[in-house]
């Protein structure tokens, strides 16, 4: 006899030869190295249980651009260059964000300074706007796809001679689809994903001069499947936040720009794959208080 005992007993039901009992189970799972990541549908006549094991829980629309997770104590929705994230435990590390929505960077790279709207767990809030109650504003972005070359400047603009904290972020998402089926997949190669951001600085009549330089790392995610579609994603991201204290209440413009990219090369043993997606983002945001 086989029982699930209920919490309210501290021992099994007395043996019976059994037959009549309505319950049926469906499993269906795999096992790497004691990684375990699969399905059970479980019903005893009176209660249904649909349980899931995996480390990540993802949807994703045909074209694989689009899609929801579900991982780590959030959930992130996405299309094309934004994202909305819910949870906790993403973003970068001490903002505490519990909301968030702005441009598609990934979880990760997920901050106050590049985001349209965010909460945090100390139950501060912000909407959009460039001016809140006070504070000076000045944010840039771009979403193109090139690399090297790729800048954002705020312009010259008025300061109150208070501290400016100056955030600047980068991130980059290359996604690949191979659809046919098959025991062949895509491979990871050589190299690393990587890039490096130039941070300058200009006060009002003088020259650009270089303020800060910091670099950004990233990762390659495979996930081959025999009878389903074969993807690789390739991503990049980091940020840098700067305080500006000095020079009283001159008027100042800040620039970055990708002066290095590198790529860890990405292959499908089949010599081709049909579909990607590239994005990026580069932003720079500019708060006085």
């Amino acid at each position: 006899m086989l029982e699930q005992v209920p919490a309210d007993k501290s021992e099994p039901s007395p043996w019976s030869a059994g037959g009549s009992e309505s319950f049926a189970t469906a499993s269906l799972y795999t096992d790497v190295n004691g990684v375990i990541a699969g399905l059970q549908v479980r019903n005893s006549g009176s209660k249904s249980e649909f349980q899931i094991r995996a480390d990540v829980l993802r949807v994703l629309a045909p074209g694989g651009a689009d899609g929801m997770e579900w991982q780590n104590g959030y959930i992130r929705v996405y299309r094309g260059n934004s994202q909305r994230i819910i949870g906790n435990g993403f973003g970068v590390p001490g903002e505490g964000l519990v909301d968030y929505f702005g441009p598609n960077v990934g979880a990760a790279a997920a901050s106050k300074a590049n985001a349209t709207m965010w909460m945090d767990d100390g139950g501060n809030a912000y909407w959009g706007g460039s001016l809140a109650a006070g504070v000076l504003r000045n944010a840039v972005q771009t979403t193109t796809t090139i690399t090297v070359g790729t800048s954002v400047t705020t312009g010259l603009f008025s300061t109150n001679g208070r501290n400016k904290a100056v955030t600047i972020g980068f991130s980059r998402r290359h996604s690949r689809i191979k659809t046919a089926l098959g025991s062949q997949g895509f491979v990871a190669g050589a190299g690393a994903n990587g890039a490096t951001i130039n941070v300058y600085r200009t006060l009002n009549g003088q020259g650009e001069v270089l303020w800060q330089q910091f670099g950004v790392g990233g990762s390659v995610e495979i996930l081959n499947e025999f009878d389903g579609p074969d993807r690789a994603t390739s991503t990049w991201g980091g940020s840098i936040s700067i305080n500006d204290p000095a020079d009283g209440s001159t008027q100042r413009s800040y620039r970055a720009e990708v002066v290095g990219f590198t790529e860890q090369t990405v292959t499908h043993q089949s010599g081709s794959f049909e579909q990607q997606t590239i994005t990026q983002s580069l932003s720079l945001v500019s708060i006085e208080q």
